[in-house]
C-alpha cells in the first residue's frame, strides 16, 4: 500500500494537468471504482469504507469515494486535536476535488462527486466505573461537540452542547 500512496501522491496534481488525464483520474479514483464493482457484485445500498486516522493520500482517495464521513472518536485531547486538522482538510479535498473534476473537459468514464459531507461522530465509550462516566472521559466527551461544530462543520456550537448519550 505504501508504493501505490506514493502513486496517488504523484497523480493528484495530474488531474489538473493538461495531458494524460485519463492515467492520472484512472489511478486517484481507484478505490472508488472497486467499491462500485463491488457494490453492483453485491447489491450493496450503503457502503462503509473504514479508514485509519491519517490525512495522507490512501485516505484522500478513499474519501472522495464517499458521499458522507462519520468521525470515531475517543474522549481524548487527541480526537479534539484530529478535530481541527480533519475539518480544514475535508473542505480542501472538497474544493480540491471539485477543481479536478471541471478540469476534465470529455468525461471518458464516471468520477465520484466526492461530497465527503460530514454527518455526524460517534464517541467510544470506555473507562465506565460503577454504572458512571470517569470525570476525565466525561469532561473530554462534553468537549466534542462545539470541537465538531467549529471544525469540522465549519460553524459555531450551540450555546450549551448537549450531553452525550450513553447506553449501558
Amino acid at each position: 500500500m505504501s508504493g501505490f500512496e506514493d502513486l496517488l501522491s504523484a497523480q493528484w496534481p495530474n488531474c489538473l494537468d493538461n495531458n494524460n488525464l485519463y492515467r492520472a483520474f484512472r489511478v486517484v479514483t481507484a478505490f472508488w471504482l472497486v467499491i462500485q464493482r463491488g457494490a453492483r457484485q453485491c447489491e450493496a445500498d450503503i457502503i462503509l469504507v473504514d479508514v485509519g486516522p491519517s490525512l495522507g493520500a490512501i485516505n484522500r482517495s478513499a474519501l472522495i469515494a464517499t458521499d458522507f464521513v462519520v468521525v470515531p472518536l475517543g474522549a481524548d485531547l487527541f480526537s479534539r486535536q484530529g478535530l481541527r486538522n480533519l475539518g480544514p482538510t475535508l473542505r480542501r479535498w472538497r474544493s480540491e476535488w471539485g477543481k479536478r473534476r471541471q478540469n476534465r473537459d470529455s468525461p471518458e468514464f464516471d468520477l465520484p462527486h466526492g461530497k465527503m459531507e460530514p454527518i455526524g461522530y460517534v464517541i467510544q465509550q470506555h473507562g465506565v466505573r460503577l454504572s458512571r462516566p470517569v470525570k476525565a472521559y466525561d469532561r473530554w466527551a462534553r468537549r466534542m461537540p462545539g470541537e465538531y461544530a467549529r471544525s469540522v462543520l465549519d460553524c459555531e456550537p450551540a450555546a450549551r452542547p448537549p450531553s452525550p448519550t450513553r447506553t449501558a
